[in-house]
């Protein structure tokens, strides 16, 4: 996986006009217990790094680089995922759209098993680089009994930097 991490970056290294890191975290166990023992407070952490290419008519596509974390339960999750997404900037002012498919590996119970997620990322820009986050996906939770898809909502902040030299 670590191999592909790289590939990934050097191949994006002179593509794209912004690194945005995002920073999330699930709502539910954030603010409610859940049906598996977790407690409200329970932090599952969502570490995104989106490489943007340049901007288009509507919009501009993304690679993305994840990581989530959580502490639950029944024993620590973790997962690990490479994405493509589309940015939707130009519909609404100040807003966002970024729907994308994600594939990597969940980490739990001593075992390694593939994942596929999809979702959108909503951005609503507070500041220049800085904006609130609100997605919402959908991730086949392999490390669970009958592999099922389970829907999930984070919020956060991301912090874009300017990479394009053109506007520097």
């Amino acid at each position: 996986m670590y191999k592909i991490i790289i590939f990934f970056l050097c191949f994006n290294s002179f593509a794209q006009s912004e690194i945005v890191f995002n920073a999330s975290a699930d709502n539910k166990l954030l603010f409610m217990d859940d049906d598996y023992g977790n407690k409200a407070g329970t932090l599952d952490l969502n570490l995104i790094v989106s490489l943007d290419a340049e901007q288009r008519k509507i919009g501009f596509w993304s690679m993305i680089v994840s990581y989530e974390n959580a502490q639950l339960k029944g024993g620590a999750y973790t997962r690990y995922g490479l994405a493509t997404a589309y940015n939707f900037n130009k519909i609404i002012n100040k807003v966002n759209i970024k729907p994308y498919i994600s594939y990597g590996n969940i980490i739990r119970y001593k075992a390694v098993t593939a994942s596929w997620e999809s979702g959108v990322i909503f951005y609503y820009k507070i500041y220049k680089s800085i904006s609130y986050t609100l997605g919402v996906n959908w991730t086949k939770r392999t490390d669970l009994k009958n592999n099922p898809f389970r829907f999930g909502t984070q919020s956060g902040i991301s912090i874009g930097l300017n990479t394009d030299y053109k506007t520097k």
